[in-house]
């Protein structure tokens, strides 16, 4: 090696060498730098003792070890060595940033069960107002309210603890503190679907909490912890039901009495976070089943039938709640009456809204029973609801209304078409009670879906008409909310788009009458974003013909009509608490001629339905329809006149 600083430099040829061998250069002799050269860095020469130890009175020599020098070739192993030390394109920018990144890496991967997240999980639902919107339609409204006493809960449990992994071997005996638990576990459960979800909109609409510390935390692995951990809490509980200790009454302090209406009513509510915690996750986008009609279904089996389980768990619970209990208080009887709304409400739903086609009967052991009933509940002694009125649950009463109603739209499935009916049917009645309901934009589609339902399952003489009127009114909603991050939430938690798909369908595959392309595309269009937030929603579209080439031709579609005005642009939005109706006046409806429709007119309104169908005459329907939910409509004073009850309470203490 030449150079300064080097332990070796390069020998001169002496002027022999080049001498008979000027066409060839030889190698050159690397010499040993002395001590004094190879410590000062500079260049030595071949002569001892050299011209610098001389000038400088040294001493020359060469005691220093020399060093080994490294491969000269590029070895496998060490190219291999060689790019382990090459850093990243994420971490060339700073050394600084490489230090956040790790640190941020470290901080998601210690996101663990703590009472201290759980609590801060919590306190999301007071901190920012789009998680209590989007996690209160799936629980109880006196839980969300009073949130503040699960957290008290947590700090009087886990004092000295809240930063530790949750351990409930040494209380395994407690059911009232493990069903407590269990409710608030099953509760971050929901809240943290719903944070996976917010995450793919980057925490757009969050206002309170710091963004960045959320985005950072591994919610996935938080979930999945706590899912793990609601399933040890269950095994101990259901433990101890069946395997209670062996302790003699009269020991037991009055004090310490187990308390048993808050821990049926704790496990009644920790099973239906479990059974809506099943419905939001969104693994019902598969296509199974054949192509004959009104047999094939949509969705995972595996995953319906825990949300079966966990409904009929928190059913059962509810019922013996309904026989234990002995309480008198205000509290108790609202925490009743608004379960029972939640539970009458989600096992209609569920049939109505799954994937799965369900068989209704009392025949057979593998058929569906309604244990819940309207009428038999009302009869008892409970004062009003002081909460938000369940607009879902006054939906789903309209299955009473109609006798048979519920069995014939349980069997609807992503098959089913609506059938034209000569003869006078429910629908209008129907749905002029259903117009009268109003709440959010979700809500608004929920009422469309339920309205095509009801034309699947009773039909009606003009079809497409209501078809399309139910698609316009769709297509407007999506439309006016196309850039909230809470509505597409919603859409998601609530499983609304793979029904919108059954709707075109069915109308794509109405041959008969004129379809409106704009209208379809518009729809269409809007539906597009919301597809992120569904599992394999492609299998779904490709599993139909009708649909996959619609979809496939839109791009095509789009530049036909492409200077065309957009025939949804002059309509407004819809409002969040705008009726139907007024949707549905101002929308575009796309009429058939007679002369297109191969159906004669429908017969005189003044027709009623045969008893032995329907069991009402229509005009008699109507008038209890519309009475039913004029009485709904009114505030909880009037709810008092209505259910026979004393006077609502405002704020009561809940027993969890």
């Amino acid at each position: 090696m030449t150079g300064s600083g080097g332990d070796t430099y390069a020998a001169p040829l002496s002027p022999h060498d080049s001498s008979g061998e000027s066409s060839r250069q030889r190698r050159k002799v690397s010499v040993r730098a002395c001590d004094a050269c190879s410590i000062r860095k500079v260049k030595c020469e071949s002569q001892r003792p050299c011209s610098h130890c001389v000038a400088n009175g040294l001493q020359c020599t060469s005691l220093r070890q020399r060093k080994k020098s490294g491969p000269k070739n590029l070895h496998k192993k060490t190219l291999k060595s060689i790019h382990t030390l090459v850093p990243s394109a994420s971490t060339t920018s700073s050394p600084e940033k490489t230090v956040v990144a790790e640190a941020d890496e470290a901080k998601a991967q210690q996101y663990l069960l703590t009472p201290q997240n759980l609590m801060e999980n919590v306190g999301l639902i007071s901190d920012e107002p789009i998680v209590f919107e989007l996690v209160k339609p799936f629980t109880a409204q006196s839980l969300v309210v009073n949130f503040t006493e699960l957290l008290t809960f947590l700090t009087n449990h886990f004092e000295g603890c809240m930063d530790k992994e949750i351990v409930v071997v040494e209380r395994h005996n407690d059911n009232e503190f493990l069903s407590t638990l269990f409710v608030i576990l099953t509760l971050n459960l929901l809240i943290a679907e719903v944070l996976i979800k917010l995450k793919k909109q980057k925490y757009r609409e969050f206002h309170k909490y710091p963004k960045r510390s959320i985005q950072e935390r591994n919610f996935k692995n938080f979930k999945n912890l706590t899912h793990f951990k609601c399933i040890e809490v269950l095994s101990l509980i259901e433990k101890n039901f069946i395997i209670p200790a062996v302790i003699p009454a009269q020991h037991i302090p009055v004090s310490s009495a187990p308390n048993t209406f808050g821990v049926y009513y704790n496990l009644s509510l920790g099973h239906y976070h479990m059974c809506t915690y099943y419905h939001i996750l969104n693994l019902t986008n598969i296509m199974n089943g054949g192509d004959t009609p009104n047999v094939g279904h949509y969705g995972n089996e595996q995953q319906e039938q825990q949300k079966l389980l966990f409904l009929r768990k928190s059913i059962s619970y509810f019922q013996l709640l309904n026989l234990k209990t002995a309480s008198e208080h205000a509290a108790a009887a609202i925490q009743l009456h608004e379960m029972f709304e939640m539970l009458y409400t989600w096992e209609r739903y569920m049939l109505l809204y799954s994937s799965t086609t369900y068989a209704l009967g009392v025949r057979r052991n593998n058929d569906v029973i309604l244990q819940l009933e309207r009428e038999k509940f009302r009869t008892k002694k409970f004062i009003a609801n002081a909460f938000d009125k369940n607009v879902v649950y006054a939906l789903i009463e309209v299955t009473e209304s109609v006798p048979g109603l519920i069995e014939k739209l349980s069997r609807i499935t992503f098959q089913t078409a609506p059938a034209v009916v000569e003869a006078q049917t429910p629908y209008l009645p129907i749905k002029e009670a259903v117009s009268q309901l109003a709440q959010d934009n979700a809500f608004e589609v929920i009422k469309q879906i339920f309205l095509f339902k009801v034309l699947c399952g009773v039909g009606h003489w003009n079809v497409v008409q209501e078809l399309d009127e139910q698609l316009t009114s769709v297509a407007a909603i999506l439309k006016g909310v196309a850039e909230m991050d809470s509505f597409k939430v919603k859409m998601s938690n609530f499983q609304l788009l793979p029904h919108i798909l059954h709707m075109i369908r069915v109308r794509l595959d109405i041959t008969q009458a004129p379809i409106n392309h704009d209208m379809l595309l518009t729809l269409s269009d809007c539906l597009i974003p919301h597809f992120s937030h569904f599992n394999n929603i492609n299998k779904l579209i490709r599993a139909n013909p009708s649909l996959n080439q619609w979809f496939t031709g839109l791009h095509a579609l789009r530049e036909e009509r492409g200077g065309g005005p957009d025939p949804m642009a002059a309509m407004p939005p819809v409002p969040p608490a705008a009726p139907a109706m007024a949707s549905l006046d101002a929308a575009p409806v796309a009429v058939v001629p007679s002369a297109a429709y191969p159906h004669p007119p429908p017969p005189p309104v003044t027709s009623s339905v045969s008893a032995s169908e329907w069991d009402l005459p229509m005009s008699e329907s109507s008038h209890n329809l519309l009475s039913l939910f004029n009485q709904i409509s009114e505030d909880s004073a009037n709810l008092e006149t209505l259910f026979g009850l004393g006077q609502p309470e405002t704020k009561a203490d809940f027993n969890l």
